[in-house]
């Protein structure tokens, strides 16, 4: 049987129907295999748009998916991305994050759904371009609603409040010919004119019109999401607010009037707007290249939406925790400075006359069965790196919880005959999302937030 919300996890698998043994279902998930399973054709249609993108894709980039054979299935899985995958002819698969689910046994798949799209969602809403807001997630404990309907709602009521506090208009010169003066007169051009059209002469005048590059791309969304939208009620939204825009014309080149929207303070209210209008137009979310996914897909690297939500709750923290200190996200350095060459760009950076904290966040799943719990190589001496370079003598990494990690919660590795006063100690500690899944949306996020703000505590200096 088919799910009524087809689903899988970060790094599951998609197996195309071995011949002979397809039934009536194009999809559907297989309780043995652990798996979906798609019939062969949509499977080879699949793997050719996939292909084709491939040539798209920026050079040494890694694909979202890998592609393997398993007991006779061709078999596709996907790798750190989560949210709407497009499989063709309307099918759409929702990709979760894997996330444990603390205390929890085996779920019934419905209510696993729902606790991890709400994981999902209160991760997102920490994105900087994300419309929605923390709390949204619990939206779906009462809603059977797909995934990507619930980004077109939370688009349209983005829109919404734009128009209710008003859409930009912008300067455009115009050129018409008019019975009365208005602007300047075309001298050239009326000199040219016969003596039978002399009652109307060609003027050029500005005008303050609403139809501009930011208020077209927001046209063509809402005409691409009234159409496309499977919610009635998402449709009907769009259409309605479409009615704001009756003197707007539609944007013939979407990429073009993206980069054509004013940036300046005023565009600022348009900013997340513009970055959906984007993604829903050219199929591709925010954080992804074009040629990185299908079309009418959206799809989220899980690292950085792991790396956005945890900073932003730890730089949130340290106001209350840590006062005098600043917080630095992402911010740039060098690891030589002559030449100033190597960037290199910690996660969360704390710093305070002369004294640095360092943390950095890894998407991966360690396991206490792994060698090094799973840590790599490459973790250790980029955290020693960073630590040296800006004097830290602790720094932080931080991995998702998992049962497996239990274990290696709390790990520390020093090095204690670095010369003068230069030992460093790289802290291994886990962040449980599991909370996110509860039904409240803000209640889990709360949870995750005093969370983070006891390991802050116990990073700052006694």
């Amino acid at each position: 049987m088919a799910s009524s919300h087809p689903y899988l996890r970060e790094y599951d698998r998609i197996l195309s129907m071995l011949p002979g043994k397809e039934g009536e279902e194009p999809f559907y998930y297989d309780e043995k295999e652990k798996a979906y399973l798609l019939k062969a054709d949509r499977f080879d249609r699949m793997l050719h748009e996939l292909s084709a993108m491939s040539k798209k894709r920026k050079a040494g980039k890694e694909p979202f998916y890998s592609f393997s054979k398993k007991g006779g299935h061709d078999c596709l899985s996907i790798k750190n991305y989560v949210g709407v995958l497009s499989l063709g002819k309307g099918l759409q698969l929702e990709v979760l994050p894997k996330v444990d689910l603390l205390g929890e046994e085996a779920l019934p798949r419905e209510e696993e759904r729902k606790r991890l799209l709400n994981i999902l969602v209160g991760m997102l809403s920490f994105l900087p371009d994300f419309p929605g807001r923390p709390g949204d997630s619990a939206y779906f404990q009462d809603q059977e609603m797909e995934l990507r309907e619930f980004f077109i709602g939370l688009y349209l009521r983005k829109a919404e409040r734009l128009f209710q506090e008003g859409l930009r208009r912008s300067y455009r010169e115009v050129k018409e010919e008019l019975p009365a003066p208005k602007g300047k007169l075309d001298v050239h051009k009326a000199s040219f004119l016969p003596p039978g059209k002399l009652h109307r002469l060609p003027y050029v005048h500005d005008e303050y019109l609403l139809d501009n590059p930011e208020n077209r791309l927001v046209k063509s969304t809402l005409l691409l999401l009234a159409g496309e939208a499977r919610e009635e009620r998402n449709a009907r939204k769009a259409l309605s607010l479409l009615s704001y825009l009756e003197n707007v014309g539609e944007s013939r080149d979407p990429e073009g009037d993206y980069l054509r929207a004013r940036k300046d303070k005023e565009g600022g209210r348009y900013e997340q707007i513009l970055a959906w209008s984007r993604a829903f137009l050219l199929h591709r979310s925010f954080l992804v290249e074009q040629g990185d996914v299908p079309s009418h897909s959206l799809l989220f690297p899980m690292e950085k939406v792991f790396e956005s939500f945890v900073g932003r709750l730890l730089k949130e923290a340290a106001g209350k925790v840590a006062p005098g200190w600043k917080v630095s996200l992402q911010g740039r350095d060098h690891l030589f400075d002559v030449p100033r060459k190597f960037e290199i760009r910690p996660d969360i950076r704390l710093h305070k006359e002369g004294r640095s904290i360092v943390l950095d966040t890894k998407r991966k799943r360690l396991s206490d069965e792994m060698r090094h719990g799973g840590a790599s190589q490459g973790d250790m001496y980029q955290m020693y790196a960073y630590a040296k370079r800006f004097r830290a003598h602790d720094a932080w990494l931080l991995y998702p919880w998992s049962p497996k990690a239990a274990p290696l919660d709390g790990r520390v590795y020093r090095t204690t005959s670095d010369p003068g006063d230069t030992n460093v100690a790289v802290h291994i500690r886990l962040v449980d999302l599991s909370p996110l899944g509860d039904s409240s949306g803000r209640k889990g996020i709360d949870e995750v937030r005093q969370s983070l703000s006891s390991l802050l505590k116990e990073c700052l200096p006694s």
